[in-house]
């Protein structure tokens, strides 16, 4: 989960056009600047014992990575194939609401 929230801080504040789904990248590296450092300290502290003891995480495991890692590869695919084709818009049908195809007010 806290690897997916640290990617979710680059898809509301896309550095670059690889994490703009659904606004346009605005060129600020900062965002992923913190998403690496975050990613960083998160991984480095997963080895150390009184920390995942105190917040009860599971400790670093060789098993673990290969399960959330690849997981969270798909899950950015999927969200990402999603937010481009607008999916939740159309099946909410929020697709008409924009203006398009809608006759003028009389």
């Amino acid at each position: 989960m806290s690897y997916a929230a640290f990617l979710l801080i680059l898809f509301l504040k896309p550095p670059n056009r690889l994490f703009a789904a659904w606004t346009r990248p605005d060129g600020d590296k900062r965002p992923a600047v913190l998403v690496a450092v975050l990613v960083g300290a998160f991984s480095g502290l997963l080895f150390v014992p009184w920390f995942t003891d105190y917040f009860g995480l599971t400790e670093a495991a060789d098993p673990v990575f290969r399960t959330v890692l690849p997981a969270l590869v798909v899950w950015f695919l999927v969200l990402t194939a999603a937010y481009r084709s607008r999916v939740l818009e159309r099946a909410l049908g929020l697709g008409s609401l924009t203006g398009a195809g809608r006759a003028p007010a009389a």
